[in-house]
């Protein structure tokens, strides 16, 4: 990738400071920055961009920290929770933190996201601990650092990892 960031172009990196990369199945570059979401596509080297607040359907925070692929879901994390472009369509939806839902994630700020072999994601988030959440039921369980030898210590979740007897 030859493009850098450009405040006069349209066709390079949204922002200099780089929170992740994601390269996904079809060979396509995510680069998650401070300042939104950039998608570069290697066949004909253009940067698009998803940003909050630019379109009606968009990225609902411009922060953004992991990536997960599914299929033709691509699951990112931001600060303002996860969102989950369709790539086919160009479509967001989004699972958020709510003070009056008690199966909503537990913090908008995630740091990690992973699928164990059970098909359940993982993501762990800053100051909410961790959440594990079944696409197909759509049951979101909170794991929060309560001095439980069963929780996790903290509630900064920065990374996450299945090891080879799935836990």
């Amino acid at each position: 990738i030859r493009h850098i960031y450009n405040k006069d172009l349209d066709d390079g990196l949204s922002n200099n400071s780089i929170y992740s990369l994601f390269q996904d199945a079809q060979g396509s570059v995510w680069i998650g920055t401070y300042s939104g979401l950039n998608f570069y596509n290697p066949v004909n080297s253009n940067f698009s961009h998803y940003q909050s607040g630019t379109r009606n359907i968009d990225l609902n925070n411009n922060l953004v920290n992991a990536f997960f692929e599914e299929g033709e879901k691509i699951w990112i994390a931001t600060e303002g929770g996860i969102n989950i472009l369709n790539s086919k369509t160009g479509t967001f939806s989004y699972l958020t933190h709510s003070p009056e839902i008690s199966g909503s994630l537990s913090s908008n700020a995630v740091w990690a996201i992973m699928k164990d072999r059970k098909g359940n994601f993982w993501m762990g988030t800053w100051a909410g601990g961790l959440n594990c959440y079944n696409s197909a039921t759509g049951i979101n369980l909170r794991l929060q650092a309560n001095g439980s030898h069963s929780n996790p210590s903290s509630n900064n979740i920065f990374s996450i990892i299945e090891d080879m007897d799935g836990n």
